[in-house]
């Protein structure tokens, strides 16, 4: 049986997909296939890296990202959005260590 995460940001911390990936992973459920809109696209970014999404949300809530933190994540997030174009697209791989994209293509 093959397994899909649907994920749709709601706006807010979007808490509530965070709490599904923790329960996910606690359960060892591992899916084939993730998509995800809007700020679960973070989300899930730092569940592929193995990050505490628990103590992610509540530092993000309490602490606003420094300009340097979200110049990072822009970046990232650009990455991911041209990674999944190309790979959309049929283009092969670029070399990468960026751990989020491994796991990413780890999916495939």
């Amino acid at each position: 049986m093959r397994v899909a995460f649907a994920l749709a940001g709601l706006g807010g911390l979007n808490a509530h997909g965070a709490g599904f990936l923790d329960t996910a992973r606690a359960w060892g459920i591992t899916p084939d296939l993730v998509t995800a809109t809007s700020g679960q696209i973070l989300v899930l970014s730092a569940w592929l890296q193995g990050l505490d999404l628990r103590h992610q949300l509540i530092s993000s809530a309490q602490t606003p990202p420094s300009s340097a933190a979200q110049a990072v994540g822009a970046k990232l997030f650009a990455e991911l959005i041209d990674e999944m174009a190309d790979r959309i697209a049929g283009k092969p791989a670029k070399s990468t260590s960026d751990p989020a994209l491994i796991k990413l293509r780890s999916f495939q």
